[in-house]
């Protein structure tokens, strides 16, 4: 009997194929046939699950948006069940705070490649309208979820009263966009520690003197 193949896995299958082109050659690299061939189909096969280039695209991006966006989903609310009791000292709540959204930095393997792969999708975007409305939704997913962490760190006692939680928020989400940009450009200089570092310090000064 014909082997039954999973369509949702080998979807999955050829998103993860465009991952590796994009991410060891970039995004115009990532045609159907070049797709194919690191994911060992035929362009055929491909086209059997996807309806073209921009199908393909907008899944892969879809895809990876929700790959990072998982990783914190469940930890954010973990984080507001947690802060629920009031008067957890202020470095601890930074520190736990500052673990959460570690999770957005590549700091292994497959965190590099999601980062690499998302940052080359929210590139083309700018110019791809194809793409913009799937990178508005990924900035804007992630935004929400970096602006419930702010919302914990406010509730805090031990955090400065006169915060606005938007303008905090924002900055957030550009410190951990900055850090991850660096790290994938310059990964000798920004290293780990640094990174810890740069956001612990960040944290912490939002705190009441």
């Amino acid at each position: 009997m014909p082997k039954v193949i999973d369509p949702l896995i080998r979807r999955e299958d050829v998103v993860q194929a465009l991952f590796q082109v994009v991410a060891e050659s970039g995004l115009e690299a990532a045609s159907l046939r070049a797709v194919a061939a690191e994911a060992g189909l035929a362009v055929g096969s491909v086209r059997h699950y996807f309806d073209g280039q921009a199908e393909l695209m907008i899944f892969a991006f879809r895809t990876v948006s929700a790959r990072i966006r998982g990783r914190l989903e469940d930890r954010v609310a973990a984080l507001e069940s947690a802060s629920g009791t009031r008067g957890a000292p202020g470095d601890r709540l930074s520190d736990a705070c500052a673990e959460v959204l570690l999770e957005l930095l590549p700091l292994d393997a497959q965190r590099e490649l999601e980062s690499s792969v998302w940052l080359s999708f929210v590139t083309a975007a700018r110019t791809d309208v194809v793409l913009a409305a799937e990178a508005d939704s990924s900035y804007r997913g992630t935004a929400g979820l970096v602006g419930r962490i702010i919302m914990v760190l406010l509730a805090s006692p031990a955090t400065r009263t006169a915060l606005e939680p938007v303008v905090e928020a924002e900055r957030l989400l550009a410190l951990i966009d900055g850090l991850c940009l660096h790290m994938l450009l310059q990964p000798r200089w920004t290293t780990e520690e640094l990174s810890r570092n740069v956001l612990g310090a960040h944290l912490s000064s939002l705190r009441g003197a």
